[in-house]
């Protein structure tokens, strides 16, 4: 209670403008949200924190943040799209992740506040029970001190922002083409999964791999960066088999809708490793040349007008497009029955089964010619004949297939999604229908790009995947690290390493490790050394393998040669080869010399010992540039020579000076630096500096401090040649430099209103308010010298920091009754409590949020009577007075029916005021009506008997309901409150 009347105290009568009202409508809490929240980084999580921790939320400026309460996953929006989709009602957003719909955290606070006003659920952090308690916006968004009603301790309670980093990625919904952005995937990348949109919970498909892939380094990225492994990883794959992409699932031959076997099914890790070059190479393939469609209709239609080369087979099925023009004009399909024939208008039938497209051309045209002259035609393929062909062995989804006739053994095989991972890529089977067979080795076209073997199909072909062969992997630093399956018994290194695309350049070729099952019995393990790449080749052919070994290439070790490194205060630093006979001088030249401030006494050369250990030699370098040889060390591998600044090696020293200049504070005290050099780093003099009044301050080692009177007219006296006072400066030095208290800088004093000349004056040292406003002509005759408002800037500064001490007092005090909300009380004693504490928090807002202006209580009178008297008040920098215009109202303000100014009247008291204002409202506290005069002083208990002046405001509080001892102790304080809150009311009255 002391802390409020003292505060009470300093700020009464000082306020200036009238006091906002919080926000009390729905839309006004809307507006607040998105300012506090909105503009943060979107979804907030409540964190409980220690009383001494403290955060902020952090803006961003274009996405707003979700977070999913299923997943617990981040999300973003962009803040534009968010806005409209509230304006259009949105109250729930949708997890791109699972698909959970769920109100987003500022939605929820919205409808919190509309349904309990500034009440907020919280759960204790140490007991995690569940209570209320009173928050406004400003409190959720810096953060609000609370106490746990359950224990007593204190604790942050703050919304704060989910911070973003670098992982977003931005997504774009193909459907309607709105983004949002959602974080990268830190497992299972390369995974195939549904995203929703937050939008409107559409799904659609995504496919990491790609965004995997391309972050991720390769192997070639990785040896430039150092980076590169030691130790060799087993971990590689059999090589060719993730170029056949899973095929959805279609409609074969025979088959009626039963489901495909587990068996057949491809792994997830398979599916995820197929999918970019299967799509790659069914675009490169199939786009042009290829038949083949992904679904039923394009296996089993046909692609019209397509093209085929002059050297095509014709057959039963096929169409032809025949164009006549010249003396006819006529266009006709043509299809080859089943006999290989096609009906030509005019001329009949023609054979064609059999025939190559080029030649069918010219039969056409010279059967033609027997029945039509002067005519032109041109032939062209329609719709290619169906093939029927059998895909049989460990194949993924083996059985019949149809296909277009220009379908390749690949086609067929990458519709049938390829081999199993048992299966053979080297020995497949092409058995056609006339009982011919013909093996098929993929790993020419797949290493050389040779479609040699690619063979094109005929209907009744068979296609047989036995399984696979010998494997061998190889492992570590080649090309092409896999496991692949060789043809033959006699298999040698050298075949390995072609496959595999040779060994990198990094490969350590003086320890290749082989690992070899022998005889089914037990792993052995044996090292093969070459001395170079010639040596390699040459015996590579001789180094027989067998099924089921591993070849493991590691790496050569990282550790560098043939260098010497130079760093510190030299022109380029860095790693310089080290040259035969190079010595200390050679390497600094290299680097083109020592930087200037260098220490030249000592550098130090570092040095690996035989034992591995490093030493350290000291190094003059003023000798060695001055050609001393004893100091000009041959250098050896690895050696590390560094140069030292002086500042690295000679402690700084400061010196500091205070005072009368534009740059006070302390400086690095410099070589040979005197008094002088000191000013001038500080900016210099000011005019306001004494230059017969300045001080050096000096410890002297065993004898004590030492004072020294400066002259600095003689320092800086131009004509003076012999400067004895400008002093060396030593270590700890400090320079204070007096001001002359004639030359201090002269104050600005602002008079307005009811004056003969308002405006600004300066004012001399020790100027009166009397001798201000006679030289600003004195008073008018409409001045109004009770209602002068004088302000003063340091009493402002005063009443602000008094302000915010009382404030951070009384939140702490309201903080403490709002625990006590938790004890068991009676529901009556609750809700009295909560109207209490709900009150208090009302009034301390209003202190709160009004401006202070620093107002001097003073009784102005006629001019003559003004000098002398004890508001003759002595004038600072900054002072301001208001002579206000005589009033001819009277303002009444609180519980009456209509507030508002009344024409004054002389003569009339209280009552008659209050009836012009339509008298007391039912809730008027009648006793406890005060005024406030024109003079900003305020008169309490007012009574109908005493006079009303001209300017005066009459307040008449509501009368407070509580009625128990503490509630009658805070009306006290808070009707207090009011009176100095509404004193702007008067202000704002006398000058309008």
């Amino acid at each position: 209670m002391k802390k409020i009347l003292a505060l009470f105290t300093i700020l009464a009568f000082t306020f200036t403008s009238v006091v906002p009202v919080f926000a009390q409508t729905q839309a006004d809490i809307e507006q607040m949200i998105r300012a506090r929240l909105g503009s943060s980084s979107g979804q907030s999580n409540v964190n409980t924190r220690e009383e001494d921790t403290f955060d902020t939320l952090q803006n961003q400026e274009e996405w707003q943040t979700f977070t999913c309460p299923a997943c617990e996953k981040d999300f973003q929006v962009p803040l534009d799209n968010v806005s409209e989709e509230m304006k259009r009602g949105l109250e729930e957003v949708t997890c791109p992740y699972d698909g959970t719909r769920f109100i987003p955290r500022e939605i929820a606070m919205r409808k919190a506040l509309k349904e309990d006003p500034g009440y907020v659920s919280i759960v204790s952090p140490y007991e995690k029970k569940e209570f209320k308690a009173r928050l406004d916006m400003d409190s959720i968004a810096s953060g609000a001190v609370i106490t746990d009603p359950y224990t007593g301790r204190k604790f942050r309670y703050v919304i704060e922002p989910v911070r973003p980093n670098e992982e977003w990625q931005e997504i774009v919904n193909p459907s309607d083409g709105r983004k949002f952005r959602i974080r990268l995937p830190r497992r299972n990348s390369g995974k195939r999964e549904d995203i929703s949109s937050p939008y409107d919970g559409s799904k659609f498909d995504m496919d990491w791999q790609d965004i995997d892939e391309h972050n991720r380094p390769s192997d070639i990225e990785k040896m430039f960066s150092r980076e590169v492994p030691i130790t060799v990883s087993k971990a590689i794959k059999q090589f060719g088999y993730d170029i056949f992409p899973i095929q959805p699932q279609i409609k074969r031959i025979g088959e009626k809708g039963e489901k495909t076997s587990e068996s057949d099914k491809p792994s997830e890790q398979d599916n995820k490793n197929q999918q970019n070059m299967g799509l790659l190479l069914q675009k490169k393939l199939l786009g042009q040349e290829g038949s083949v469609g992904q679904f039923e209709e394009g296996l089993y239609g046909a692609v019209s007008t397509i093209p085929v080369s002059d050297d095509y087979i014709l057959g039963p099925g096929d169409k032809l497009i025949l164009n006549l023009w010249g003396n006819i004009q006529q266009k006709f399909d043509l299809d080859i029955d089943g006999e290989g024939k096609i009906m030509l208008p005019q001329a009949g039938p023609l054979y064609l089964w059999g025939v190559k497209f080029a030649d069918a051309k010219k039969l056409i045209e010279e059967n033609l010619n027997k029945y039509y002259t002067n005519f032109q035609i041109s032939v062209s393929m329609g719709k290619l004949r169906s093939i029927k062909v059998f895909i049989l062995g460990e194949a993924r989804k083996p059985g019949a297939y149809m296909f277009n006739s220009l379908a390749t053994v690949f086609d067929a095989l990458y519709q049938a999604s390829g081999p199993t991972k048992i299966g053979s890529l080297r020995n497949i089977r092409l058995t056609r229908a006339n009982k011919t067979e013909e093996i098929i080795d993929l790993y020419s076209y797949l290493l050389q790009g040779d479609k040699s073997q690619d063979l094109k199909l005929d209907s009744g072909d068979s296609i047989f995947i036995p399984p696979i062969g010998p494997v061998i992997g190889v492992a570590g630093n080649v090309k092409r690290p896999a496991i692949y399956e060789l043809k033959g018994s006699d298999i040698t290194m050298s075949d390995l390493l072609q496959a595999a695309g040779g060994i990198s350049a990094i490969g350590y070729l003086q320890r290749i490790q082989v690992e070899r099952i022998k005889n089914h019995e037990r792993k052995v393990v044996f090292d093969l050394e070459f001395e170079n790449t010639q040596a390699l080749k040459n015996s590579a052919s001789n180094v027989m393998l067998q099924d089921g070994d591993l070849v493991m290439i590691s790496a050569v070790t990282p550790i560098r040669h043939n260098f010497v490194s130079i760093a510190g205060n030299v022109r380029r630093p860095g790693d310089y080869e080290l040259k035969p006979g190079m010595k200390l001088k050679d390497l600094i030249d290299e680097v083109e010399g020592i930087m200037p401030g260098a220490y030249l006494d000592r550098a130090e050369l570092s040095r690996f010992r035989d034992d591995k250990t490093r030493e350290i030699m000291p190094v003059n370098i003023g000798r060695l540039l001055n050609k001393d040889e004893a100091e000009n060390i041959e250098l050896k591998e690895w050696d590390r020579f560094y140069v030292f600044t002086k500042s690295e090696v000679i402690p700084t020293f400061f010196v500091r000076i205070e005072g009368a200049v534009y740059g006070p504070g302390e400086y690095e005290l410099t070589d040979n630096m005197r008094i002088s050099d000191l000013i001038f780093r500080a900016e210099g003099l000011k005019k306001t500096a004494s230059l017969k009044n300045a001080e050096l301050y000096r410890s002297v080692l065993g004898e004590g401090p030492k004072i020294m009177r400066i002259d600095l007219g003689g320092i800086f006296d131009p004509r003076v040649k012999e400067k004895e006072g400008d002093l060396y400066l030593q270590e700890g030095d400090q320079l204070f430099i007096r001001e002359e208290t004639k030359w201090l800088e002269q104050k600005e004093i602002t008079i307005t209103g009811e004056v003969m000349y308002p405006g600004k004056y300066m004012a001399a040292s020790g100027e009166r308010l009397s001798s201000i406003i006679k030289r600003a002509g004195g008073f008018t005759n409409n001045a109004f010298l009770p209602g002068a408002i004088f302000t003063r800037v340091s009493v402002e500064k005063y009443q602000r920091e008094m302000m915010k001490k009382f404030v951070t007092s009384a939140q702490e005090d309201i903080l403490k009754e709002e625990s006590s909300l938790a004890i068991s009380l009676s529901p009556s004693q609750s809700e009295a409590r909560r109207e209490m504490i709900k009150y208090r928090q009302k009034q301390l807002d209003m202190v709160q949020s009004t401006k202070l202006i620093g107002r001097i209580v003073i009784r102005l009178d006629l001019l003559d009577k003004l000098a002398n008297s004890p508001s003759d008040i002595t004038l600072e920098d900054g002072d301001a007075l208001l002579v206000p215009l005589v009033p001819s109202s009277v303002q009444i303000i609180g519980n009456v029916y209509t507030p508002n100014a009344v024409t004054y009247v002389d003569g009339r008291g209280l009552n008659y005021y209050i009836n012009r204002a339509g008298g007391f409202s039912k809730n008027a506290d009648k006793k406890g009506i005060f005024v406030i005069k024109a003079s900003g002083e305020a008169v309490g208990k007012f009574t109908s008997v005493m006079k009303i002046e001209r300017g005066d405001t009459i307040i008449v509080p509501e009368l407070f309901k509580y009625k128990t001892p503490p509630g009658l102790l805070f009306k006290d304080a808070f009707s207090l409150t009011s009176q100095f809150v509404i004193t702007a009311l008067s202000i704002k009255a006398l000058n309008p």
